[in-house]
C-alpha cells in the first residue's frame, strides 16, 4: 500500500513539474466580450472616373501573408456633397487575431481596379488586446 501511494506521489510531482508559467499578456484574461469588431477606413470618391475599384488586399508585412481580400461595391452617394461617393470597408476583424501581435504588426491594404492593377497602397499599425483587434495608427479616409 505504501508503494502505491509512494508511486502516486511520483507522479503528481512529474505532472505539476512540467507545468510552467508563460510569459504571454493573454494568460491573466479572465473573459471578453462576445461581439465581434473588425477596423473599417472610409473610401471616398471623387468623381466617376475614380469609381473603377475591383478588390482590396491586406497583407501582413512581416510575412508577406495575405490575411484578407475584400471585393469593393460602391456605397451611397454622400449627401453633403453629390459629387462623392463613398464606401465602408473592413480591412482587418478579430478572426486574425492569432496572425498579428499583442505588440503591434504592420499590415499593407492595397486597392485594386477591375483589371487587377495596383492603384493604392495604404499602411497601418495594428495590434489586438487579447479578446479584439485595434488600430494604432493609419488613415482613417482615403479619397480617391
Amino acid at each position: 500500500m505504501k508503494y502505491f501511494l509512494f508511486l502516486k506521489l511520483i507522479i503528481l510531482f512529474l505532472l505539476f513539474s512540467g507545468c510552467h508559467k508563460s510569459d504571454s499578456p493573454c494568460d491573466s484574461i479572465e473573459f471578453c466580450t462576445e461581439e465581434f469588431r473588425a477596423i473599417f477606413v472610409t473610401l471616398k470618391f471623387e468623381n466617376t472616373t475614380s469609381r473603377n475599384f475591383g478588390h482590396l488586399e491586406t497583407i501582413l508585412e512581416d510575412t508577406g501573408e495575405k490575411l484578407r481580400t475584400a471585393r469593393i461595391t460602391m456605397g451611397f452617394p454622400n449627401p453633403d456633397n453629390p459629387l462623392v461617393d463613398s464606401v465602408l470597408l473592413s480591412i482587418l476583424n478579430d478572426s486574425h487575431m492569432n496572425k498579428i501581435s499583442f505588440d503591434g504588426s504592420t499590415i499593407s491594404v492595397r486597392f485594386f481596379d477591375q483589371s487587377g492593377s495596383q492603384i493604392r497602397q495604404e499602411k497601418y499599425t495594428v495590434r489586438h488586446d487579447c479578446c479584439h483587434v485595434e488600430k494604432l495608427s493609419g488613415p482613417d479616409d482615403i479619397i480617391l
